[in-house]
Protein backbone atom coordinates (compact mmCIF):
# COMPACT_ATOMS: atom_id res chain seq x y z
CA UNK A 1 0.00 0.00 0.00
CA UNK A 2 1.44 3.36 -1.05
CA UNK A 3 0.50 6.70 0.52
CA UNK A 4 1.61 10.08 -0.84
CA UNK A 5 -0.36 12.30 1.51
CA UNK A 6 -3.17 12.74 -1.02
CA UNK A 7 -4.24 9.23 -2.00
CA UNK A 8 -3.33 5.61 -1.53
CA UNK A 9 -2.95 2.70 -3.93
CA UNK A 10 -2.75 -0.96 -3.02
CA UNK A 11 -1.62 -4.12 -4.79
CA UNK A 12 -3.77 -7.21 -4.66
CA UNK A 13 -3.07 -10.00 -2.14
CA UNK A 14 -0.26 -12.28 -3.32
CA UNK A 15 -1.47 -15.42 -1.55
CA UNK A 16 0.21 -17.18 1.40
CA UNK A 17 3.98 -16.72 1.19
CA UNK A 18 6.87 -15.39 3.25
CA UNK A 19 8.60 -14.25 0.02
CA UNK A 20 5.82 -12.95 -2.25
CA UNK A 21 6.44 -11.74 -5.80
CA UNK A 22 4.13 -8.91 -6.87
CA UNK A 23 4.84 -7.23 -10.21
CA UNK A 24 2.50 -4.23 -10.31
CA UNK A 25 2.86 -0.56 -11.23
CA UNK A 26 1.13 2.52 -9.82
CA UNK A 27 1.45 6.14 -10.84
CA UNK A 28 0.32 9.43 -9.36
CA UNK A 29 -0.10 12.71 -11.19
CA UNK A 30 -0.85 15.64 -8.90
CA UNK A 31 -0.29 19.38 -8.96
CA UNK A 32 -0.10 19.56 -5.18
CA UNK A 33 3.27 19.40 -3.48
CA UNK A 34 4.19 15.87 -2.42
CA UNK A 35 7.49 15.42 -0.60
CA UNK A 36 7.42 11.77 0.42
CA UNK A 37 5.62 8.49 0.00
CA UNK A 38 4.93 5.83 2.61
CA UNK A 39 4.89 2.18 1.61
CA UNK A 40 3.16 -0.32 3.89
CA UNK A 41 3.28 -4.10 3.49
CA UNK A 42 0.20 -5.70 4.98
CA UNK A 43 -0.93 -9.20 5.92
CA UNK A 44 -4.29 -9.52 4.20
CA UNK A 45 -7.17 -10.99 6.20
CA UNK A 46 -10.60 -11.95 4.87
CA UNK A 47 -12.60 -11.28 8.04
CA UNK A 48 -10.39 -9.33 10.42
CA UNK A 49 -8.56 -6.10 9.64
CA UNK A 50 -5.36 -6.31 7.63
CA UNK A 51 -2.24 -6.34 9.80
CA UNK A 52 0.80 -4.14 9.16
CA UNK A 53 3.96 -6.20 8.61
CA UNK A 54 6.35 -3.33 8.03
CA UNK A 55 6.67 0.00 6.26
CA UNK A 56 9.18 2.34 4.70
CA UNK A 57 9.23 6.00 3.74
CA UNK A 58 10.90 7.60 0.72
CA UNK A 59 11.70 11.28 0.21
CA UNK A 60 10.88 12.07 -3.40
CA UNK A 61 13.62 14.69 -3.63
CA UNK A 62 16.15 12.08 -2.57
CA UNK A 63 14.86 9.63 -5.18
CA UNK A 64 15.02 12.33 -7.87
CA UNK A 65 18.64 13.16 -7.05
CA UNK A 66 19.79 9.58 -6.54
CA UNK A 67 20.57 8.82 -10.19
CA UNK A 68 20.79 10.57 -13.59
CA UNK A 69 17.46 8.94 -14.49
CA UNK A 70 15.79 10.14 -11.27
CA UNK A 71 14.91 6.69 -10.01
CA UNK A 72 15.52 3.87 -7.61
CA UNK A 73 15.43 0.82 -9.85
CA UNK A 74 14.90 -2.70 -8.48
CA UNK A 75 16.18 -1.48 -5.14
CA UNK A 76 15.89 -3.55 -1.96
CA UNK A 77 14.55 -1.53 0.99
CA UNK A 78 14.12 -2.68 4.58
CA UNK A 79 10.64 -2.76 6.11
CA UNK A 80 10.49 -1.55 9.71
CA UNK A 81 7.94 -1.65 12.50
CA UNK A 82 8.00 -1.12 16.24
CA UNK A 83 9.56 -4.60 16.48
CA UNK A 84 12.51 -3.68 14.26
CA UNK A 85 13.30 -4.88 10.73
CA UNK A 86 10.50 -7.18 9.55
CA UNK A 87 11.65 -7.97 6.03
CA UNK A 88 12.72 -6.42 2.76
CA UNK A 89 10.90 -5.20 -0.34
CA UNK A 90 12.29 -4.64 -3.82
CA UNK A 91 10.93 -1.49 -5.47
CA UNK A 92 11.33 0.62 -8.56
CA UNK A 93 10.45 4.27 -7.95
CA UNK A 94 10.68 6.95 -10.65
CA UNK A 95 10.21 10.69 -10.01
CA UNK A 96 9.85 12.85 -13.13
CA UNK A 97 9.76 16.62 -13.40
CA UNK A 98 8.22 18.46 -16.38
CA UNK A 99 10.36 17.74 -19.43
CA UNK A 100 11.94 14.58 -17.99
CA UNK A 101 11.62 11.32 -19.88
CA UNK A 102 11.54 7.93 -18.21
CA UNK A 103 14.24 5.54 -19.31
CA UNK A 104 13.01 2.19 -20.62
CA UNK A 105 14.82 -0.74 -18.98
CA UNK A 106 15.47 -4.12 -20.58
CA UNK A 107 13.94 -6.80 -18.36
CA UNK A 108 16.50 -9.46 -19.27
CA UNK A 109 19.41 -7.10 -18.63
CA UNK A 110 17.85 -6.14 -15.29
CA UNK A 111 17.56 -9.77 -14.22
CA UNK A 112 21.16 -10.47 -15.24
CA UNK A 113 22.36 -7.39 -13.34
CA UNK A 114 20.39 -8.53 -10.28
CA UNK A 115 22.07 -11.92 -10.34
CA UNK A 116 25.51 -10.31 -10.64
CA UNK A 117 24.84 -7.87 -7.77
CA UNK A 118 23.05 -10.28 -5.51
CA UNK A 119 25.31 -13.31 -5.56
CA UNK A 120 25.12 -13.26 -1.78
CA UNK A 121 21.38 -12.58 -1.63
CA UNK A 122 21.45 -8.84 -1.51
CA UNK A 123 23.68 -5.83 -1.72
CA UNK A 124 23.20 -2.14 -1.00
CA UNK A 125 19.99 -2.41 1.03
CA UNK A 126 18.43 0.93 1.96
CA UNK A 127 17.82 0.94 5.70
CA UNK A 128 15.42 3.25 7.57
CA UNK A 129 16.91 5.77 9.98
CA UNK A 130 15.13 4.07 12.89
CA UNK A 131 16.67 0.67 12.13
CA UNK A 132 18.76 -0.83 14.90
CA UNK A 133 21.47 -3.09 13.53
CA UNK A 134 23.74 -5.25 15.63
CA UNK A 135 27.36 -5.54 14.55
CA UNK A 136 29.15 -8.88 14.70
CA UNK A 137 32.56 -10.08 13.61
CA UNK A 138 32.66 -12.97 11.17
CA UNK A 139 35.77 -15.15 11.32
CA UNK A 140 36.51 -17.71 8.62
CA UNK A 141 39.56 -19.97 8.80
CA UNK A 142 40.62 -20.84 5.26
CA UNK A 143 42.90 -23.87 5.40
CA UNK A 144 43.54 -25.24 1.90
CA UNK A 145 42.15 -26.40 -1.43
CA UNK A 146 42.99 -29.46 -3.52
CA UNK A 147 42.66 -30.43 -7.14
CA UNK A 148 41.89 -27.00 -8.58
CA UNK A 149 41.76 -26.95 -12.40
CA UNK A 150 44.34 -25.32 -14.64
CA UNK A 151 43.21 -21.74 -15.22
CA UNK A 152 46.21 -20.19 -16.98
CA UNK A 153 46.45 -20.46 -20.77
CA UNK A 154 50.20 -21.09 -20.53
CA UNK A 155 51.31 -23.23 -17.62
CA UNK A 156 54.89 -24.03 -18.64
CA UNK A 157 56.59 -22.13 -15.82
CA UNK A 158 53.69 -21.95 -13.36
CA UNK A 159 51.34 -24.39 -11.69
CA UNK A 160 48.48 -23.22 -13.90
CA UNK A 161 46.41 -21.52 -11.20
CA UNK A 162 47.22 -18.40 -9.17
CA UNK A 163 44.73 -19.34 -6.50
CA UNK A 164 43.21 -17.27 -3.72
CA UNK A 165 40.10 -17.58 -1.57
CA UNK A 166 37.47 -14.86 -1.20
CA UNK A 167 34.80 -14.67 1.51
CA UNK A 168 31.71 -12.45 1.36
CA UNK A 169 28.49 -12.05 3.30
CA UNK A 170 25.47 -10.15 1.97
CA UNK A 171 26.46 -6.68 0.82
CA UNK A 172 29.62 -6.65 2.94
CA UNK A 173 32.88 -6.11 1.09
CA UNK A 174 34.89 -9.24 0.42
CA UNK A 175 37.99 -10.36 2.27
CA UNK A 176 40.67 -12.37 0.53
CA UNK A 177 43.62 -14.63 1.22
CA UNK A 178 47.03 -14.22 -0.35
CA UNK A 179 47.58 -15.50 -3.91
CA UNK A 180 49.46 -18.78 -4.26
CA UNK A 181 50.80 -20.28 -7.49
CA UNK A 182 49.37 -23.74 -6.90
CA UNK A 183 46.47 -26.00 -7.79
CA UNK A 184 46.69 -27.39 -4.25
CA UNK A 185 47.19 -24.19 -2.23
CA UNK A 186 47.61 -24.16 1.55
CA UNK A 187 46.59 -20.72 2.80
CA UNK A 188 46.14 -21.32 6.55
CA UNK A 189 44.69 -17.82 6.98
CA UNK A 190 41.97 -16.52 9.30
CA UNK A 191 39.84 -13.88 7.62
CA UNK A 192 37.81 -11.30 9.57
CA UNK A 193 34.94 -9.11 8.44
CA UNK A 194 32.17 -7.09 10.15
CA UNK A 195 28.56 -8.13 9.52
CA UNK A 196 25.39 -6.30 10.50
CA UNK A 197 22.19 -8.10 11.43
CA UNK A 198 19.38 -8.38 10.58
CA UNK A 199 20.26 -8.80 6.91
CA UNK A 200 18.34 -10.18 3.95
CA UNK A 201 21.07 -12.70 3.22
CA UNK A 202 22.17 -15.21 5.83
CA UNK A 203 24.66 -16.99 3.57
CA UNK A 204 28.44 -16.96 3.66
CA UNK A 205 29.91 -17.32 0.18
CA UNK A 206 33.41 -18.77 -0.11
CA UNK A 207 34.98 -18.74 -3.54
CA UNK A 208 38.24 -20.04 -4.92
CA UNK A 209 39.48 -17.74 -7.69
CA UNK A 210 42.42 -17.53 -10.03
CA UNK A 211 44.20 -14.17 -10.01
CA UNK A 212 44.66 -12.39 -13.32
CA UNK A 213 46.11 -8.86 -13.50
CA UNK A 214 44.40 -7.87 -16.76
CA UNK A 215 40.85 -9.28 -16.56
CA UNK A 216 38.18 -9.98 -13.96
CA UNK A 217 39.45 -12.85 -11.87
CA UNK A 218 37.52 -15.99 -12.86
CA UNK A 219 35.77 -18.14 -10.26
CA UNK A 220 37.13 -21.64 -9.90
CA UNK A 221 34.61 -23.00 -7.40
CA UNK A 222 32.08 -21.77 -4.86
CA UNK A 223 30.79 -23.00 -1.49
CA UNK A 224 27.78 -21.49 0.28
CA UNK A 225 27.25 -21.82 4.03
CA UNK A 226 24.38 -20.65 6.24
CA UNK A 227 25.34 -18.14 8.91
CA UNK A 228 22.84 -19.83 11.24
CA UNK A 229 22.57 -23.57 10.32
Amino acid sequence: MVYNGLMHNATGPSGPSDSPVMVEADSADTKRKVEKINIDVMDSNTILSDVLIGSTELELGTVYASSPHHELWRQWIALASTGGIQGFIKLSVVVLAPGDEQIIHDEREDETADRDKEVDGISNVLMPVCAELEEYELKVMVHAAEGLPQMDDVALVTQGCDAYAQVSFGGTAEVKTKVLDSRNPVWAEELHMPVFLPALSDTIRIQAKSFHPMIRCPRVATAILALIP
